[in-house]
């Protein structure tokens, strides 16, 4: 890649975390003149890998749209609050799609991150998944727990498995195609940070998401897995809810 498309990429990967603290302030204006500017630059890359990025950014932008116009769409409905809250937290899976479906386009590999190679890493994979199973029944067997903890430890489980699914499975390998790991790791978390505090994260929760980001990318790359960074976001976010940080109406 010559140094016009690496600095064109750099760029593009530095202003993501912009575009989406752009959209948490409506600023709209900003988001699409970005989006109009990198479609214009599209036509001078010579790289098609640098086209892949352009485009897969440009999903995850309109899919962030679709997510906000979904919620919107779904707090109207005659449902439970249980039921609009899991709705929510599937919406996530648009930019999963999204992404997917562009990087097949461009004939990419898309793994989000549950397959290794490692004995090692699956042999780990084995027992987080006995852990998760034990956690489920002592909460849900024992008749002391509070049978609302079953329902927020569930909902703590789903929203990890689609947030590191998307962030830690697609979009870290993306980034590193075009970056090194450092500054991947570090705008990868400065970009999460801004993304669940335009859902409803306090500032507070969402710098110490944005740090934990750091160690579940880590993580990932360590083993070329998500499981156990699941495990660890499912564990921090219940912590949160059993302390009052984090509200979930169960």
């Amino acid at each position: 890649m010559d140094k016009t498309n690496r600095l064109f990429t750099f760029l593009l990967i530095a202003f993501f975390p912009v575009e989406l603290l752009a959209f948490h302030f409506r600023l709209y204006e900003i988001v699409f003149f970005i989006m109009i500017i990198q479609l214009i630059f599209i036509l001078f890359l010579s790289s098609e890998k640098s086209r892949m990025l352009v485009w897969s950014l440009n999903a995850f932008v309109f899919s962030y749209l679709m997510i906000l116009y979904g919620y919107r769409f779904i707090e109207n409905l005659n449902l439970s609050l249980n039921i609009i809250l899991l709705l929510g937290e599937l919406l996530q899976l648009i930019p999963i799609i999204a992404l997917h479906y562009v990087l097949k386009m461009f004939k990419q590999t898309v793994q989000l991150g549950f397959t290794t190679k490692s004995r090692r890493v699956s042999k780990l994979n084995k027992y987080l998944i006995v852990i998760i199973a034990v956690s489920l029944m002592f909460l849900g067997l024992f008749p002391q727990v509070d049978s609302n903890l079953l329902g927020a430890f569930m909902y703590c489980l789903v929203h990890a498995i689609l947030f590191e699914s998307l962030w830690r499975g697609i979009l870290l390998d993306l980034f590193r195609q075009f970056l090194s790991t450092e500054w991947t790791v570090f705008i990868l978390a400065v970009a999460f940070g801004i993304y669940l505090f335009s859902f409803g994260y306090n500032l507070f929760l969402s710098i110490l998401m944005a740090f934990f980001s750091l160690g579940f990318s880590l993580i990932k790359l360590k083993t070329n897995n998500i499981l156990l960074s699941i495990l660890l976001h499912t564990i921090i976010v219940f912590l949160l809810f059993l302390s009052g940080q984090f509200f979930i109406p169960v």
